[in-house]
């Protein structure tokens, strides 16, 4: 079961990072803030984890982020991997508390 758990997380991280390739190059979106978000924070965010306090390294990419737009950016595949209300949480406890459902 635990091997199963690291699979999905792989899984999460991977789709997040190629999320955040193929953003980069549309239009208006230049900045590789869900691919930083994706590869310093998944662990916090995954629905299948038990909650967590963020790392400072997640902290940091969560601070330096324009949330609003990536928030814009989360598709319904990655939704269903992580928990919008551990990304609310993670948000608020890495100092950018304007974020809420």
């Amino acid at each position: 079961m635990e091997s199963s758990l690291f699979y999905r997380v792989g899984m999460v991280v991977l789709g997040l990072l190629l999320a955040g390739l193929v953003l980069e190059n549309l239009p208006g979106f230049s900045d590789q803030d869900l691919a930083t978000l994706g590869a310093r924070c998944t662990p916090f965010v995954v629905r299948e984890l038990p909650p967590v306090p963020p790392s400072e390294d997640c902290s940091n990419a969560v601070r330096g982020a324009d949330l609003v737009h990536v928030c814009g950016r989360i598709t319904p595949e990655i939704e269903r991997m992580i928990s919008m209300q551990k990304v609310v949480d993670v948000a608020n406890r890495c100092g950018k508390p304007q974020m809420r459902l």
